[in-house]
C-alpha cells in the first residue's frame, strides 16, 4: 500500500491556493460590474443619476422667488407622494 506524501489528494496542498480562487473570483464577478459602472456612471441609480430632477427644479424656483413657501411645500409632498 502506498503512503499518502504530498501532492494534489495528500496534506501537502498549498496554503494559497485558496487566494488564487479569490483572485479569479474577483476578476469574474467585481471587475466587470466595475467596468460598467465606469462607462456607464449612471447605471442603477435611479432618475438622472440619482438626482430628483424634479425636486430640484422646484428649488431653483423657489429660490428664485418664482412661486410661495405654501406652493412649494404642497408640490414637494406632491412629488413625495408620487414616488412612494
Amino acid at each position: 500500500m502506498a503512503v499518502m506524501g504530498p501532492g494534489m489528494m495528500g496534506w501537502g496542498a498549498p496554503w494559497w491556493g485558496w487566494l488564487w480562487m479569490l483572485i479569479f473570483w474577483v476578476v469574474v464577478l467585481v471587475v466587470p460590474i466595475l467596468v460598467v459602472r465606469l462607462l456607464w456612471p449612471g447605471i442603477g441609480r435611479g432618475p438622472a443619476g440619482g438626482r430628483d430632477e424634479a425636486l430640484e427644479i422646484l428649488r431653483q424656483r423657489y429660490a428664485r422667488g418664482e412661486i410661495s413657501r405654501e406652493e412649494f411645500e404642497r408640490m414637494q409632498e406632491e412629488l413625495r407622494r408620487a414616488r412612494g
